[in-house]
């Protein structure tokens, strides 16, 4: 068969055959997220609502998950084997502690390693976006890495492929995002 455009004829002795337009997913409303998650962290009391209330953080997280190569994470894992020591010194992840006359590990984290780690993950998305504390941030940071790849198939992966319904900042939340801004500003200039 012949594919054809829209409002051209097909010629004598074809048979066309019709143009598909594939369906763009809806999006999902920022409730359904918050759900899906509390549901997969196994959290009751209160989850949903905290999720709702920071969801700015969520949204960030989510939107700064899917822009990283897909291939981010296995470069990590290839290139920190293959690198040699000389190399990781002056990149700066290794330095000479002078009073152990030793080479450590560097304290710089590259921003992208909550990405690749598990435990980097459910550390910042318990504590840091959903603000969990004490006891319950545990008990989200365990549930966190028992479901860690439905969690991220489930909500992250979901968010890159189909992002967020319309929605508007919790009045609560605003005050949070102006302060942890600042407190993000403030981190950069002393790093300068």
């Amino acid at each position: 068969g012949t594919t054809l455009s829209p409002g051209t004829t097909p010629l004598p002795g074809t048979t066309p055959t019709p143009v598909h337009k594939k369906k763009k997913k809806k999006c999902l409303k920022q409730a359904k997220y918050c759900k899906r998650l509390c549901k997969a962290l196994n959290q009751r009391d209160g989850c949903k609502e905290r999720c709702l209330s920071r969801f700015w953080y969520l949204k960030a997280m989510m939107h700064e998950r899917c822009h990283l190569p897909d291939d981010v994470c296995k470069a990590k894992s290839d290139g920190f084997a293959e690198t040699s020591l000389l190399q990781r010194v002056s990149q700066g992840s290794l330095a000479f502690d002078e009073g152990s006359e030793q080479l450590v590990e560097g304290a710089e984290a590259d921003p992208q390693d909550w990405a690749c780690d598990k435990q980097g993950f459910c550390q910042r998305l318990c504590e840091m976006e959903l603000g969990f504390q004490g006891a319950d941030l545990a008990a989200c940071q365990e549930a966190c890495k028992r479901r860690y790849k439905r969690i991220k198939r489930r909500v992250f992966k979901t968010y890159c492929r189909r992002g967020v319904c319309a929605w508007t900042m919790s009045a609560e939340a605003e005050p949070i995002k102006r302060t942890r801004t600042l407190a993000m500003q403030q981190q950069q200039q002393q790093q300068q």
